[in-house]
Parts: C-alpha cells; structure tokens; sequence
C-alpha cells in the first residue's frame, strides 16, 4: 500500500469532493483519520508546499511529482524516445 498505487488511493480517499484536488481542509481532516492532528496553518502550509500551480489545492499530478521527483536522465529519455516513436508529426 505504501507505493505510488497506494498513495494514489490514499489521495482519492482525502478527495471528499471529488475534484482530483485535496484543499487545506480536505488534506486536515484526511489526516485526522489517522490520528494526526495539524492546525489550519499547518495544513495550508503543507498544501502550499506542494501547490506549484499556486491555485491553492494539490493535484494528484502535484502530489506523485512532490513524492517521486523529477524524472532522472534515464527516465526522461526513455520517455522522450518513446514520445517519438508514437508522435507522427
């Protein structure tokens, strides 16, 4: 549960909205479930942290890329041959 797949269904599972982002007030009471207590400051900052389109919520997109990184060298250009490969144009 503790790889990309599980933090993917833990994310959805703070989503009580339903729009593929977690605000301050989603990812707080998230938390509480696991006995986890932040102040509202607390969680703004830690969605702040993470927020670097600046909307003030943490994507699914955000959150993995906060999580794993940036794509290594390696990654990039496997990705990148791969890219070319399927674009025709």
């Amino acid at each position: 549960m503790f790889g990309i797949r599980g933090l993917t269904k833990l994310f959805r599972s703070f989503d009580k909205n339903g729009n593929k982002k977690i605000d301050p007030e989603e990812f707080s009471w998230g938390l509480k479930n696991f006995d986890i207590f932040l102040s509202d400051e607390e969680s703004k900052a830690v969605i702040e942290a993470f927020d670097t389109n600046r909307d003030g919520t943490v994507s699914i997109d955000e959150f993995i890329t906060a999580i794993r990184g940036d794509l290594n060298s390696y990654r990039l250009s496997f990705v990148k041959k791969a890219y070319n490969k399927l674009d025709v144009n």
